[in-house]
């Protein structure tokens, strides 16, 4: 298009609906769970044109956090535009060019709500489980440690342990698993089981011996009683907890009327700074005080148990990333003992009790990490520690 004085105006962009839906694919795609490196497996396999001619692959999709760039991490579906966010260097030796990333702080961000073809709650989710992915930077370097982050391959890649000398258990073929320490000479537990049975054995064990009935009900009542005992103990505590706010939130008017009356300087501000600290604290406090009522539905087993099976039919039915990891999210380890009388090594499969929990009952296992400061994850101990069997250490003789 040109401008009145001729020239093209240039920057003018417009939705292609058949691009825009495929975008919309991927977003939704990741967000289900699906992983990058999939997502583009299958966009190739449906013959979708991919931004290159070289075709999809994860890297289009996933992008990298230093570069805020890839498919998933542009703000322009969100209906932003960003400019200045690149300068280019030119090497003087050999002439050539390289880009490098503006500072945040000078790069110009301007709204355009009419290209926002993905909403908030899509981006959410998506940038939370990038952030999830990402691999944790290297504290020397600042490099990323991406081998951190690497998904396992198979149900139970990285889960393996030697059960005589506590060497990981790795694959010495395509199909068997064997004790890593064994060509070292450094170990003689010399059991090898492919990889097929040993899934099959675990999975089965998962669902028809973890979570049982009567051991369920042991943690629960456990669970109960710990629960009571620390929401009697937070409650005792809420009386002086308010005396103490309301203390802090008088020192805090009183330092701002003395700034509104024009005192100033940096032991008043320090002062400040300490009184906000600590009325935000006893507020923290107060609500932690005040702990939501949380009971373990009754059949929690035997919703485990059922779930359980769904997951085991879909990865049964299909290549299913998901599944994939639901189902390893739920497996602490396995230790893999030497071979018994009919050369079938016995394994303990230990579960991932939070995890367990949350499948049965969502958000019951997760919120012990996030509500510890109200003790739900000591009740969660405190019912485990008369329920060992709850999550697994359960041996399986050949």
């Amino acid at each position: 298009m040109l401008k009145s004085d001729g020239e093209i105006d240039r920057g003018l962009r417009e939705i292609v609906p058949e691009q825009a839906a495929v975008v919309q694919r991927i977003f939704a795609e990741y967000g289900q769970g699906v992983t990058a490196g999939m997502i583009a497996r299958r966009l190739n396999a449906d013959r979708i044109a991919a931004p290159k001619a070289v075709g999809w692959n994860a890297m289009t999709i996933r992008g990298r956090p230093s570069h805020a760039d890839g498919i998933l991490r542009n703000r322009a579906y969100l209906g932003e535009i960003v400019w200045n966010r690149r300068h280019r260097i030119v090497d003087p030796t050999s002439g050539q060019s390289r880009r490098r990333l503006n500072p945040v702080g000078e790069r110009v961000v301007g709204t355009v709500p009419e290209y926002r073809i993905i909403d908030d709650a899509v981006w959410a989710v998506v940038q939370a489980r990038l952030d999830a992915d990402a691999a944790p930077p290297n504290a020397g370097t600042g490099q990323q440690k991406f081998w951190e982050k690497r998904r396992g391959r198979y149900l139970l890649s990285g889960r393996l342990i030697c059960g005589k000398c506590g060497a990981p258990f790795a694959a010495n073929t395509r199909k068997t698993y064997t004790c890593n320490n064994v060509q070292r000479g450094m170990c003689d537990n010399r059991a090898a089981i492919c990889r097929d049975v040993l899934e099959e054995r675990v999975l089965e064990t998962l669902a028809e011996k973890m979570m049982d009935p009567e051991v369920v009900q042991a943690f629960a009542e456990e669970f109960a009683a710990e629960w009571n005992r620390l929401t009697t103990q937070l409650q005792a505590a809420a009386p002086k907890l308010q005396r103490d706010l309301d203390v802090a939130e008088r020192r805090l008017a009183n330092l701002l009327e003395a700034i509104a009356d024009g005192l100033r300087g940096p032991r008043l501000q320090a002062k400040l700074e300490a009184a906000e600290a600590e009325t935000q604290r006893l507020h923290a406090a107060i609500s932690n005080a005040r702990p939501a009522i949380i009971r373990i539905r009754p059949d929690i087993g035997a919703v485990y148990r059922a779930k359980l099976q769904g997951l085991r039919a879909a990865l049964a039915a299909a290549d299913d990333p998901a599944a994939l990891e639901a189902a390893r999210a739920l497996i602490e380890r396995v230790i893999i003992h030497p071979a018994g009388r009919r050369g079938v090594p016995d394994i303990t499969v230990e579960g991932h009790l939070a995890a367990m929990l949350d499948m049965a009952q969502p958000g019951l296992g997760s919120g012990a990490a996030s509500e510890s400061s109200s003790g739900l994850a000591r009740a969660i101990s405190t019912g485990v520690s008369n329920a060992q069997d709850l999550i697994g250490s359960i041996r399986e003789p050949d």
